[in-house]
C-alpha cells in the first residue's frame, strides 16, 4: 500500500486533510507536524507522495523540509498544498525539489486531481471514482 506522509501544523486542517485523503485515497496516510517532520523524515520509512504546508513553523518556508524528503528518498512526489499566495513562495518551492504547488481554496478536488494522475503514471496510489 502506498505512503503518503501529510506535513500540517495547523491540528483541523490536518484532520481535514487526513479524512478526506483516507476517504478518497488507497493509501496508508502517515502525519507530521513542521517540527517533527524533519526528525521523521531522518528515520521513515521510504514515502510514494509527501503532503505540505508551505508555512509549516512559523517564520519558516518549507524549503529545508523540501530538501531533506529529496534527500531521504528521492523519487518521492513532493506537493506543497498551502494558503499562501505568494508568488515567489512558489518558485522557491519548485526551485527546492518541489513537484507541484497548490494553493488551499477550500476545494481540495485539484488535490484529488493530481493525486489520480500520479495513480495514472505509476500506479501506486489509487483513487476510488
Amino acid at each position: 500500500m502506498p505512503r503518503i506522509l501529510l506535513i500540517e501544523d495547523d491540528p483541523i486542517e490536518r484532520y481535514v486533510l487526513t479524512t478526506y485523503l483516507r476517504r478518497y485515497c488507497t493509501a496508508e496516510v502517515i502525519t507530521a507536524t513542521g517540527e517533527d517532520c524533519i526528525r521523521y523524515i531522518s528515520t521513515m520509512p521510504s514515502v510514494d507522495m509527501a503532503i505540505m504546508d508551505w508555512c509549516i513553523v512559523p517564520g519558516h518556508n518549507g524549503a529545508p523540509v523540501i530538501q531533506s524528503i529529496r534527500n531521504a528518498d528521492p523519487h518521492a512526489k513532493i506537493v506543497v498544498y498551502t494558503s499562501s499566495l505568494e508568488k515567489s513562495d512558489e518558485i522557491t518551492a519548485l526551485h527546492a525539489g518541489a513537484d507541484k504547488f497548490l494553493k488551499k481554496t477550500g476545494n481540495m478536488e485539484e488535490l484529488r486531481s493530481y493525486i489520480s494522475r500520479l495513480q495514472l503514471s505509476n500506479s501506486q496510489v489509487q483513487i476510488p471514482e
